[in-house]
């Protein structure tokens, strides 16, 4: 009994020490540094970027800037929505665990170290996966509009905190949330590839499998793995840098053109009741109301055409990390 409560507190804890790694990897991902004159650029779009002069380089240079502007406090940014979408999963991974048994013990032998792999379970872990689609789409939304919001959001004042990361149209229906151009279309590509890879990663294990069936690992088992996870930072890397900056995207009222912004990444408008951090925040953000992203294939051509295909990759070696 000690031992499930020590694993249960450790699950429970693990977000609480990584909020602020992921929190600083969300504002880096979003951080707007064009070094490209853009085709289609206006005279406020060019002054914009003129003053994008931020002394943002890196995952360092933002762990200051969050202490120095924020406090300690901001390293904890969207918490609340962090914990409350780990809550909802946590759950539906014990419903999953209760009523399907590892591919382990399905399989009749504990002791493989490749499991069999099936097209039946496959195809169960890929519909798992995109079921939890549906809660982490809309958490992962306000988690990174309010880790990178400008204002100094309230703890527990649920109206006051969804003026600044919700637009009026998204509040009135919160299931717009997956609506918002490109985002669950990428946040769908990063699970099936994710899932669909590892089918072929156990083709590539197989290959190296010692005489007694078990996984060497030693320098022959481990080239299929180097080169998997070369693959998975190549693919995740940009989709992970859309998804930030599509996921801070107000989606507004397609039929009203006077719906105003609001927030981190909205026209500026003040939200009553709510502070400003200074200096404009940690990092600046691509004004996607009045230059907004079309969608997955519109963000990335413009995120390389206004800041370089470096930024895309930019964070590519964290795969190799799990982050």
């Amino acid at each position: 009994m000690t031992h499930k409560w020590m694993i249960m507190a450790f699950n429970l804890g693990s977000p609480l020490v990584m909020h602020p790694i992921s929190g600083t990897l969300v504002r880096w991902r979003a951080h707007y540094n064009p070094r490209r004159e853009p085709n289609r650029a206006t005279e406020a779009q060019q002054q914009q970027e003129a003053e994008t002069n931020s002394p943002v380089k890196g995952f360092l240079s933002i762990l200051r800037r969050v202490y120095v502007v924020e406090g300690l406090m901001g390293f904890y940014k969207g918490l609340v929505p962090r914990m409350l979408g780990f809550l909802c999963i946590t759950g539906l991974m014990f419903l999953r665990f209760k009523l399907l048994p590892p591919w382990d013990s399905r399989s009749g032998s504990e002791s493989k170290a490749i499991p069999d792999i099936t097209i039946t379970g496959s195809a169960i872990d890929m519909s798992y996966r995109l079921l939890l689609l549906v809660i982490e789409i809309p958490a992962e939304i306000l988690v990174n509009r309010a880790t990178t919001t400008q204002y100094k959001l309230p703890w527990i004042s649920r109206d006051k905190a969804s003026k600044a990361l919700l637009s009026e149209y998204e509040r009135r229906s919160l299931w717009r949330l997956y609506s918002i151009p490109g985002y669950s279309a990428a946040r769908i590509i990063m699970v099936v590839f994710s899932v669909g890879v590892w089918p072929v990663a156990r083709v590539l294990l197989l290959s190296v499998r010692g005489p007694e069936g078990n996984f060497p690992l030693y320098e022959r088992g481990m080239i299929p793995l180097v080169l998997l996870n070369i693959l998975l930072a190549l693919v995740m890397a940009p989709l992970q840098v859309a998804c930030v900056r599509l996921s801070l995207q107000r989606y507004r009222d397609p039929d009203s053109a006077s719906e105003s912004g609001t927030g981190s990444g909205g026209s500026g408008e003040q939200v009553p009741g709510l502070e400003k951090y200074p200096e404009g925040g940690v990092v600046r953000l691509k004004d996607t109301d009045r230059f907004p992203y079309t969608g997955l294939v519109d963000c990335l051509d413009t995120i390389i055409k206004e800041e370089g295909w470096k930024t895309l990759l930019k964070t590519g070696w964290l795969a190799f990390f799990g982050l």
